[in-house]
């Protein structure tokens, strides 16, 4: 009777094992859960983009945030700028749908450097960290540096040894430099997860890491010097930076850091779910070596961003950590795909996935609305537009957005007028302290705010009754 329940229950795991492995290989699957994602957040159909990435959308706007040259400046994203040159031909739709593609890609191929038999639950898993929730709103300045990732992820597939797989790193890390910087530490992560993991590979990994980081910083610091005569990066006045040797206090920059640790509190579940899935790992020897080497280089990651932090005076948000959900991920990738621990590993996702969902949630909870508002105000613009030809010399925006309550999560009035210039080719522009006065009388004298006025051949677009933003 014993045999036949083992035979049964081997039967059954099989089974179920046979069955994972045809959805796991089903990347229509992968495509179709990606949209339908996309759909309930409203990314599909209206996406919605930060502020400043309609910087790159608009070539010669005078309502910009920051140029793409001074932001090469302030960020050292030089690649980006060249990007700067070809990227207003794209709409906010195609922008969105190209990141959308290579992102999806980058985390299929992220997926098999980290184990080449991972399928579509390596990916998702990737896909869903909570750091790229947020940094899919800047599609048209994240695309490159995700493109040089993937492109990376393909070159280390290729690489047969621990030295190839070392230059490809570091010529990942210059370049992804160029366009994102937080893409870069992603390759010390996935070339301790394929390394041998000999004390050897580990150190040479860690200091050819390190080594190509430093070069990259001399790269952007040249160029910086070259181009804007600052031998160093000099970050935007709006980050508050308080650099330690000049003003900043050693107390002050640690409690700055030390913020990042509160933005990762939420990520608890994942982060537990990761601990006892390394644990599972070096218990059961499955792949010891590269969990170790993955630990390490976790803590040298975490020593750097601490370091630079400290140093810079800059505050590290939590979309710049990317590295912190791969390193989540790898343990539970490596206990599915090894097949020694597939129903651990996969109840393990679950609280990966679970904190995912809420990350992507919360990046988006607000936004649903706000691209079908500005479209709406646009139209209504146009509207009156063509009923008063003739009457008005140009458009002004009146009051605060922030008092629309389906446009509230934007930026500001600036972010409207850029992307009421980008899509309907409607220039608007804020009223100056005298026009402003005037119009502020000719509300307060009427009952009901109108929706829009005309003052002195100015056409008045009213989104509140205060003029509380002028942004």
């Amino acid at each position: 009777m014993d045999i036949m329940r083992r035979m049964n229950l081997n039967q059954l795991a099989r089974a179920c094992e046979s069955g994972f492995d045809r959805l796991d290989r089903s990347y229509l699957l992968y495509v179709a859960l990606i949209l339908l994602g996309m759909y309930s957040l409203g990314q599909l159909t209206a996406p919605f983009i930060a502020h400043d990435d309609f910087d790159w959308l608009l070539s010669g706007f005078d309502q910009g945030f920051e140029t793409p040259f001074s932001k090469a400046g302030s960020e050292g994203r030089w690649g980006n700028f060249l990007w700067s040159k070809f990227s207003p031909n794209l709409s906010i739709q195609a922008a969105f749908g190209l990141y959308l593609v290579a992102f999806s890609l980058m985390c299929v191929a992220i997926a098999r450097v980290v184990s080449p038999s991972s399928g579509v639950l390596a990916a998702l898993l990737v896909f869903l960290s909570p750091m790229t929730a947020e940094t899919m709103q800047w599609p048209v300045t994240q695309v490159t540096g995700v493109v040089v990732t993937v492109l990376g992820c393909l070159a280390m597939q290729r690489a047969q040894s621990d030295g190839r797989r070392r230059l490809v790193m570091a010529v990942a890390v210059v370049a992804g430099f160029l366009f994102y910087p937080s893409f870069g530490p992603l390759f010390l992560l996935m070339y301790a997860a394929r390394c041998n993991g000999s004390y050897r590979s580990i150190v040479l990994g860690a200091l050819i890491y390190v080594l190509a980081f430093a070069c990259a910083v001399l790269l952007v610091f040249t160029l910086n010097y070259v181009f804007h005569g600052t031998f160093s990066i000099k970050p935007a006045a709006w980050r508050e930076a308080t650099p330690l040797m000049h003003g900043g206090s050693l107390q002050g920059n640690i409690e700055r850091y030390l913020a990042w640790f509160q933005a990762v509190k939420p990520l608890w579940p994942a982060l537990i779910a990761a601990a006892v899935a390394f644990a599972l790992c070096i218990h059961q020897r499955i792949r010891t070596r590269q969990c170790l080497a993955l630990l390490l280089s976790a803590a040298m990651l975490l020593s750097i961003d601490a370091s630079l932090s400290v140093i810079s005076g800059l505050s590290i948000p939590l979309r710049s950590t990317v590295w912190l959900w791969l390193l989540c991920a790898v343990p539970i990738i490596f206990l599915v795909y090894e097949r020694r621990a597939l129903l651990p590993g996969l109840l393990l996702a679950l609280p990966l996935a679970y904190t995912g969902l809420l990350g992507w949630q919360s990046a988006y909870s607000g936004t649903r609305h706000v691209f079908p508002a500005m479209q709406s105000t646009g139209m209504e613009i146009l509207r009156v537009q063509a009923a008063n030809a003739g009457r008005f010399d140009d458009v002004i925006l009146f009051g605060d957005v922030h008092g629309n309550q389906a446009m509230g999560w934007l930026h500001s009035n600036r972010a409207l007028r850029n992307y009421l210039f980008k899509d309907m080719s409607i220039y608007t522009r804020p009223c100056d302290d005298v026009l402003c006065a005037r119009i502020q009388s000719e509300i307060d004298q009427r009952v009901e705010v109108p929706q829009w006025l005309m003052v002195d051949r100015h056409l008045v677009w009213v989104l509140s009754p205060r003029n509380t933003s002028t942004y």
